[in-house]
């Protein structure tokens, strides 16, 4: 049965994995017939911000939703959230899917409201999702904790 949108996708860091994130992509989910998660600042990790590298996060997503949601790289490009960054984001996932999107899935706190030119992609459904809606309890001190015991299990163990 077809859903109401064909390709939506979201972009984040997803440094880590957390139950805000879990319940966007659930969102995107029910709503779209394919979900694609960017991954941003692919080519940066092992620093504060980014600890975990782009196939690490990438597992962390796939462990949880399996082959339900499409996951892929993106880098920084470094001009903020403007058009030309939307266009950018546009074509990647019509490279990597073959189509343009007709669904984005965003947190209202993002400041991305400006960043998809709306006459190149009328055909767009932008759909926002206060914080304030999804209960995230994820502080600093575990996540510290999560990433230094995720990098000893991976890396100690060999694997």
């Amino acid at each position: 049965m077809s859903k109401k949108f064909k390709l939506g996708f979201m972009v984040g860091r997803f440094q880590m994995l957390h139950k805000g994130h879990e319940s966007l992509i659930n969102e995107g989910l029910e709503l779209c017939d394919r979900f694609v998660v960017l991954l941003g600042n692919a080519e940066e990790s092992r620093t504060k911000n980014n600890p975990f590298t782009f196939e690490e996060r990438k597992e962390m997503i796939k462990t949880v939703f399996g082959d339900k949601v499409e996951v892929y790289p993106i880098i920084s490009i470094g001009i903020g959230y403007v058009p030309a960054w939307g266009n950018y984001i546009m074509n990647t996932i019509k490279f990597y899917c073959g189509e343009y999107p007709d669904f984005v899935l965003r947190g209202s706190d993002d400041g991305r409201s400006d960043w998809i030119d709306k006459t190149k992609y009328d055909n767009l459904t932008e759909y926002i999702i206060s914080r304030n809606l999804i209960k995230i309890s994820f502080c600093l001190s575990s996540k510290v904790n999560i990433v230094n015991n995720y990098a000893n299990t991976k890396y100690k163990s060999g694997t």
